[in-house]
């Protein structure tokens, strides 16, 4: 599982998260994909990983060359009948040669600490899962809320046109059309609110 989540992290395309469109797992795998939090972490896993492979790493060896004990007259450098020409040409390579015990403490240290910043990923994103749950459940619940005011205002507007043809025969009392307005209007305060609290749910999860 965790795997999956890794190899899904590195999906880097942005898309908005719509709840009434996109079921639940491609929520999930969008936040996997796309959430800031996971492409931070991956970056420090690579990172450490990267650093792992590299503690067992020697450095290179250095060469040298140059001139050892020779006068700053060129004329000097010749020979010259029986003497021989003064000076030479050095030539030096070194190796560092490090310790095995402290190679394998560097790399374990890095291994190890890999190993938390991948616990954390998952801490992340299980944490952010959770949060896409609910706010997820709570649009298709809004949503079908929703749904019912807007029938149920049907319903009110039915009934006020209702009332008022019964008062204008006489059939009815002034104060019938009156309640059904005031419930019309309680309906339509109900539905700015729900759909207000559906597009905050929308936002965060898009967040």
């Amino acid at each position: 599982m965790k795997k999956l989540i890794i190899t899904g992290a590195l999906a880097l395309l942005y898309t908005n998260i719509d709840a009434q469109r996109m079921p639940l797992p491609a929520v999930m795998d969008s936040i996997a994909a796309n959430h800031p939090v996971v492409k931070m972490y991956n970056a420090e896993v690579r990172s450490m990983d990267a650093a792992a492979k590299g503690a067992r790493s020697w450095m290179p060896p250095t060469v040298g060359a140059g001139l050892f004990m020779t006068p700053y007259n060129p004329k000097l450098w010749q020979r010259d009948g029986d003497m021989l020409g003064m000076g030479s040409v050095a030539v030096s390579v070194e190796q560092m040669f490090p310790n095995r015990k402290k190679l394998n403490a560097n790399e374990n240290l890095m291994k190890a600490m890999s190993s938390v910043e991948k616990e954390k990923l998952f801490a992340a994103l299980n944490e952010n899962f959770q949060d896409a749950k609910k706010l997820y459940y709570s649009s298709i619940v809004l949503d079908k809320k929703l749904k019912v005011v807007k029938e149920n205002e049907k319903m009110l507007d039915f009934m006020i046109r209702n009332a008022e043809i019964r008062y204008k025969n006489g059939l009815s009392k002034i104060s019938a059309y009156y309640k059904a307005k005031a419930a019309l209007g309680s309906s339509k305060n109900m539905q700015l609110m729900y759909e207000n609290d559906l597009r905050v749910n929308r936002i965060r999860l898009n967040a």
